[in-house]
């Protein structure tokens, strides 16, 4: 794993720590601070026209309830991200910006334990552009699209453990010349914490 991984996951455990949970009212829903640190794999299929493009890094979040026009959707979160990742294997070095997800939750047969639904989309910096040996990320800025699969297990009473499989597209929509993109899947653990 690459040096620079430690300390966004020492980063993310940090600001997840000082997230403390408030006094609401009952009818009132909460919202989590999570914090996961994965690993995503490029490219997801053979090709000869795809480098290989593996991140590893820290997945910061806050879900709150989501609301539309006065409404709220029982089960249905909004999930803000912020995403920092170094590249282990292959070209450039850093991946770093903000997404804004949709998360719709499922009650399982254990009630200490969710399993969540998720996608959205961001943008983010890399300065693997920098790299024209390549043809799959052409400029700094980049979208992110992100759809994930989670479950969330309750540890005690503030905390629960968080476990995701993860699937991420980079590319930057066309706008450059070099735009095959990054497809990557992966894993993301941590955890998450009520306030």
């Amino acid at each position: 794993m690459h040096k620079h991984v430690s300390r966004w996951l020492l980063a993310a455990i940090g600001l997840v720590g000082l997230c403390e949970p408030r006094a609401r009212a009952a009818d009132e829903a909460s919202g989590d601070a999570e914090a996961l640190v994965g690993m995503l794999i490029s490219p997801i299929w053979a090709s000869r026209e795809r480098l290989t493009f593996n991140y590893a890094g820290a997945f910061l979040r806050e879900a709150w309830p989501l609301g539309l026009a006065g409404r709220r959707y029982r089960d249905w979160s909004w999930v803000g991200e912020l995403f920092a990742a170094d590249v282990v294997n292959g070209f450039g070095h850093t991946l770093a910006g903000p997404s804004l997800l949709v998360r719709r939750t499922f009650a399982t047969r254990t009630p200490s334990r969710r399993f969540y639904l998720q996608a959205g989309a961001g943008i983010l910096y890399s300065d693997a552009y920098r790299n024209p040996d390549q043809g799959q990320l052409g400029q700094a800025v980049e979208f992110k699209s992100t759809v994930d699969a989670g479950l969330q297990s309750r540890l005690g009473r503030r905390w629960s453990a968080a476990a995701e499989l993860m699937f991420n597209h980079l590319s930057d929509g066309g706008i450059s010349g070099r735009n095959k993109g990054v497809s990557a899947l992966g894993v993301g653990l941590g955890l998450a914490r009520p306030w």
